[in-house]
């Protein structure tokens, strides 16, 4: 059971998401109503969400995207956990990640920034922003990530420089045009 101020901070959470304090106060009475029992509901369902199938939707996500099915992982979190607002901030950099690799650089911005705001572990927020850099002709800012990062561990079993080359094979293949050889030099050259 959700307690009055968790409820009440919930709420106030989704509804700053949506609005601006002016923008909301410009509501006429019976929207700003609306928008309340519509954001409580959210939160109550969001709370008595099964955990298990949003872990269940997740994992699909994932293994879509190592299928390189791009629209079927977007479109399970999306459905799934996004539109009910139980999305972590995990889920935001998974979301990145799959609109990065499906060629919808923009959109990926967007979450990539909220997960990094969320806190998320910075190496591998870095590690997207770096790819992000090199297939938009950013070089030397992708460059600069990948010298700054290099020695680095994104997991306990994973390397920077693993990850990083396993992610550039893969957008290469996707079709993604960027300057593979020059990254891969720095990767590469110990």
């Amino acid at each position: 059971m959700i307690s009055a101020d968790d409820l009440c901070l919930c709420i106030q959470e989704h509804i700053s998401k949506e609005y601006t304090w002016a923008e909301f106060q410009a509501l006429l009475p019976a929207e700003k109503s609306k928008r309340y029992r519509d954001m409580g509901n959210r939160c109550l369902d969001a709370q008595k969400g099964d955990k298990t199938l949003q872990q269940t939707l997740r994992s699909q996500a994932a293994d879509h995207f190592a299928q390189r099915r791009y629209d079927k992982a977007i479109a399970l979190l999306e459905s799934g956990i996004f539109a009910h607002g139980a999305q972590t901030a995990t889920d935001e950099l998974e979301m990145a990640r799959y609109l990065l690799f499906s060629h919808q650089y923009e959109r990926s911005k967007p979450y990539l920034e909220r997960a990094q705001q969320a806190g998320v572990d910075g190496l591998q927020v870095q590690m997207i922003q770096a790819h992000l850099h090199l297939v938009e002709g950013g070089f030397s800012k992708a460059r600069a990530i990948h010298r700054k990062f290099l020695d680095q561990r994104i997991s306990a079993t994973q390397s920077w420089r693993d990850r990083a080359l396993s992610d550039l094979n893969r957008l290469e293949a996707e079709g993604h045009r960027a300057d593979y050889s020059r990254i891969r030099k720095i990767l590469t050259d110990d």
